[in-house]
């Protein structure tokens, strides 16, 4: 029998979380929340793109994160948010 070309691929036992599941789909959308100093409140950023999560988390630590493949989901305060969280 076929698969359907938009149809989830089945999970393998004790394969969960591996890559090749079409983004695309429904199925694999998660919620992303983030909070805290330098944080911009009640925004609602939409669909988020998980490359874009380590450039956001690194601009909000004041870090450098030049491989990153994605950019920063919004403005952040780094300085502000790094002296709220002991930084420098």
């Amino acid at each position: 029998m076929a698969a359907k070309p938009d149809a989830p691929r089945p999970a393998r036992r004790g394969s969960r979380g591996m890559h090749g599941y079409d983004p695309a789909q429904p199925a694999m959308q998660s919620t992303f929340l983030i909070a805290g100093p330098g944080v911009p409140a009640g925004r609602d950023l939409g669909l988020v793109d998980m490359r874009d999560i380590a450039p956001t988390l690194a601009q909000l630590l004041g870090v450098s994160l030049p491989q990153a493949q994605g950019h920063a989901l919004c403005a952040l305060a780094p300085r502000e948010a790094a002296g709220a969280l002991g930084g420098h």
